[in-house]
């Protein structure tokens, strides 16, 4: 099986989807499949991109090990930025704290030091961050 077979149906692309990302016939890409036709390099560059594998594993006849890697390469290119909720409470709560952190540095370094230079932008940009994160932790607002 070459490798473009085996990521095809992994990803349940059809024969003409894929023919349609390149712009070839889906007997096209049947003919690449069985090895009665050669991809040309431009045609594995452009599904190497779509299918976000190593170009090399489009043409080749690929064993259980290079199944195996072209899997890693297709979950590692395809993983949610946020896998869930519990995560999303995460990042929320840790830009709350940097946000908090960042607003003590500032209080330390202009108003313990008797050095005020015009503050209102700095506090007016610390509230709006502070009010988003806010909202968000309480599912008003998306992050």
């Amino acid at each position: 099986m070459k490798g473009l077979e085996f990521i095809r149906r992994h990803t349940q692309n059809s024969l003409e989807d894929v023919g349609k990302v390149v712009g070839v016939s889906k007997q096209a890409v049947l003919n690449w499949e069985k090895g009665r036709r050669k991809i040309s390099s431009e045609y594995q560059k452009q599904l190497s991109d779509f299918f976000k594998i190593p170009v090399e594993y489009i043409g080749m006849e690929v064993s259980d090990l290079d199944k195996k890697k072209i899997l890693e390469y297709y979950n590692l290119s395809h993983q949610p930025l946020v896998y869930d909720f519990k995560d999303y409470n995460m990042m929320v709560s840790e830009m709350m704290d940097l946000s908090n952190r960042i607003e003590n540095d500032f209080h330390e370094l202009f108003l313990d030091n008797n050095f005020a230079p015009d503050f209102k932008g700095m506090r007016k940009y610390i509230d709006y961050v502070s009010e988003m994160l806010d909202k968000a932790k309480r599912g008003e607002y998306d992050v």
